[in-house]
């Protein structure tokens, strides 16, 4: 508030300032500034604050400067850059409701902008909503892997934009990774990219004779351990019934009258 501003750290801040003014538009200007629109849509008035400086500090007499603009913001420490930057702000000779009237309308009406953009955004239906999100997403992504591509030609990172890319849109980005590193990070991501671009498309055929590379030899790999598996079990049970040759086969009664067979 302008009071908490005056009474505080006055002797540091008051010899820069002569004269302070928070004001807004007058009611009519903003009235007609919003006269054919949605009441619901009219934003709020802004404030801003105008500020006069002495010519000379240590000589209030000197006079004082054009009215500057300082925003919206009264805090000490923002008045002080007002002051040290002020020829960096706009400024008005003799009023400060001069000065403040064109900028305050250039920010209800981006404000009135921004509301109504929102409430049409608001409006949509979902589906269409998705679709925007769908292509702002695709746009980022290909302007990423473009900068990508351009400032790694030669080494595209493994994991990078380039590879979203390429699983995503395919095309040029596919061509480059695939040029670069002639395998994908995960093998299923070839049955991804298969499916997203058709098995008769030039992004399968790129990469389905490499995974079915992986796959084949995954299954022999598995089949070798399978067999050595199978070994093993075999060995074991040859030389369990070796054992058991050579052990005397014994049948004992017990307490209850029943008799228990095995190997001694």
């Amino acid at each position: 508030s302008v009071e908490e501003y005056l009474t505080k750290d006055v002797e540091k801040y008051y010899p820069l300032f002569g004269d302070i003014w928070i004001g807004t538009l007058a009611d009519k200007d903003y009235a007609d500034l919003f006269k054919d629109v949605d009441p619901k849509e009219v934003p709020r008035k802004n404030y801003l604050v105008a500020l006069r400086f002495f010519n000379n500090d240590k000589s209030p007499e000197a006079g004082l400067s054009d009215w500057t603009n300082a925003y919206y913001n009264m805090k000490p420490e923002w008045l002080v850059h007002v002051a040290s930057k002020r020829t960096e702000f706009a400024r008005h000779p003799d009023s400060a409701e001069a000065l403040a009237a064109p900028i305050l309308l250039k920010k209800a009406r981006i404000e009135w902008e921004g509301i109504v953009k929102n409430n049409k955004w608001n409006a949509l239906p979902w589906e269409e909503k998705q679709a925007i999100y769908a292509a702002r997403a695709e746009s980022n992504l290909r302007m990423w892997a473009d900068i990508e591509l351009e400032s790694n030609i030669n080494k595209i990172p493994y994991g990078g934009d380039v590879y979203k890319a390429a699983m995503e849109l395919g095309g040029k980005y596919l061509t480059a990774y695939w040029h670069q590193w002639k395998r994908l990070p995960k093998v299923e991501d070839a049955s991804t990219i298969c499916h997203r671009f058709g098995k008769q498309s030039r992004e399968c055929g790129l990469v389905n004779g490499w995974a079915n590379g992986v796959y084949a030899q995954r299954q022999e790999w598995e089949s070798q351990a399978q067999q050595k598996q199978l070994e093993e079990i075999k060995a074991q049970r040859k030389f369990e019934a070796a054992v058991n040759q050579k052990r005397e086969w014994r049948c004992t009664s017990t307490n209850n009258g029943a008799k228990l067979c095995k190997y001694y």
